[in-house]
C-alpha cells in the first residue's frame, strides 16, 4: 500500500499535472461562488476540456475542482445570504449575521478552517480505512451490490413513507428503480 501511495504521489507531482490541478482548484472557486452552481455544474463545464487528455491529468483537474466547489460557496452564504449549494445551507443562519455586524472575515474564517479540518479528516480516516475495506468491497459481486442497492432505495422509501403514509412508501421505494430510465422515453421521469 506504501508502494502505491507513493508511485501516486509520484505520479502527481509532475509539474504539468500540479498546473492542472491548480486549474481545477480555479474553475471550482468560480463555479462554487456562484450561487446555484455545484458539483454537478463543475463537472459539466469541465468535462468538454478534459475529454482528450490523460487519464491522470482528467483525475487531476476534476480532483481540484470537485475539492473546492464546498468550500467557495460558503463565500456567497456569508457574503450575501444565498447558499450555493445545500452544503452551504447553514453558514447562511450564523455567517451572515455575523457579516452584517462586520465580522465577514471571521465567518469566513471559521468556515474555511472546519472545511479543511474535515477534509484532511476525512481523507486520513478514507485513507486508514483502505486496507480494512479492500477485502470487503471485492467479496461483493452482483447480488450483494442489488441486495444494498434495494436495501438502500427501500430505506428512503420508509423515510419518506413515515410523513405521507403507505402511498409514501411504495412511490419512495420504487422512486429509484426508474432513476436509470431516466430520458430512454418522452414523459420518463
Amino acid at each position: 500500500m506504501r508502494e502505491a501511495a507513493l508511485t501516486a504521489l509520484a505520479v502527481f507531482a509532475d509539474p504539468a499535472r500540479l498546473g492542472l490541478l491548480f486549474a481545477g482548484v480555479l474553475a471550482g472557486l468560480v463555479v462554487g461562488v456562484l450561487p446555484g452552481m455545484g458539483g454537478i455544474v463543475a463537472v459539466s463545464l469541465i468535462l468538454p476540456y478534459i475529454y482528450r487528455l490523460d487519464a491522470v491529468a482528467a483525475v487531476a483537474i476534476m480532483t481540484g475542482a470537485l475539492a473546492v466547489v464546498h468550500t467557495s460557496d460558503t463565500i456567497t452564504s456569508v457574503l450575501i445570504g444565498a447558499p450555493g449549494s445545500a452544503a452551504s445551507a447553514v453558514s447562511v443562519i450564523e455567517g451572515h449575521q455575523l457579516a452584517r455586524q462586520g465580522q465577514a472575515a471571521r465567518a469566513l474564517s471559521a468556515a474555511f478552517l472546519s472545511s479543511l479540518t474535515g477534509g484532511l479528516v476525512g481523507a486520513l480516516g478514507l485513507t486508514l480505512a483502505i486496507p480494512v475495506a479492500r477485502p470487503l468491497v471485492l467479496a461483493l459481486g452482483s447480488p450483494e451490490l442489488f441486495m444494498l442497492t434495494a436495501l438502500g432505495v427501500s430505506y428512503a422509501g420508509s423515510l419518506q413513507g413515515s410523513a405521507q403514509g403507505p402511498a409514501g412508501r411504495t412511490d419512495g421505494a420504487a422512486a429509484g428503480h426508474d432513476r436509470p430510465l431516466a430520458g430512454s422515453r418522452p414523459g420518463a421521469l
